[in-house]
């Protein structure tokens, strides 16, 4: 299991991340659709998630986060074990503030999940050297997995949370 995130600002960063999140959803058989928290994202959800973003003081600030299982999970459990993961986290955390959008990206030699994780208190985000390890506690626990650090595999999502970051969204 490898975990990588990144704190990213600047204008339109919660709708350009998402919009790359969902771009790579294509190659999913099951999931080709983004989420929102635990259902479907709506037109409406992205538009309440992008400005829930803008109420930040400052600069809208996103927490991404990817999550790569080392072992290949099917597209339903995957998706399931993310629902999980996220779930205990809130619990665990009682960070009930942070709205956050996830996709799961089969379109990779390794699959992973995007998530993307946005609150107008930029505090929230903030995940120190205890906050991820209780997180990766969280997903070692549910999948059953443990952190390793394999170092393709590591550059591979290093560069997927740089190109969510550059996205471009394209009107309509």
């Amino acid at each position: 299991m490898i975990m990588k995130t990144k704190i990213s600002t600047g204008e339109n960063i919660a709708e350009r991340v998402a919009k790359y999140i969902e771009k790579g959803l294509d190659k999913n058989k099951v999931y080709k659709e983004l989420y929102y928290g635990y259902r479907p994202m709506k037109d409406e959800d992205m538009k309440e998630f992008t400005k829930f973003s803008e109420k930040a003081i400052g600069q809208p600030t996103i927490r991404h986060l990817i999550i790569a299982p080392e072992k290949r999970i099917e597209e339903k459990e995957f998706h399931y074990l993310v629902m999980k993961a996220m779930n205990e986290w809130r619990k665990r955390t009682r960070n009930y503030g942070v709205r956050y959008v996830w996709g799961l990206h089969y379109n990779t030699k390794h699959p992973h999940a995007h998530i993307e994780m946005v609150s107008p208190y930029s505090e929230e985000l903030i995940m120190e050297r205890t906050d991820m390890r209780k997180f990766n506690e969280i997903l070692e626990e549910i999948f059953k997995e443990k952190m390793k650090a394999k170092k393709g595999v590591i550059e591979e999502l290093w560069k997927e949370l740089q190109d969510a970051e550059k996205y471009e969204v394209k009107d309509a």
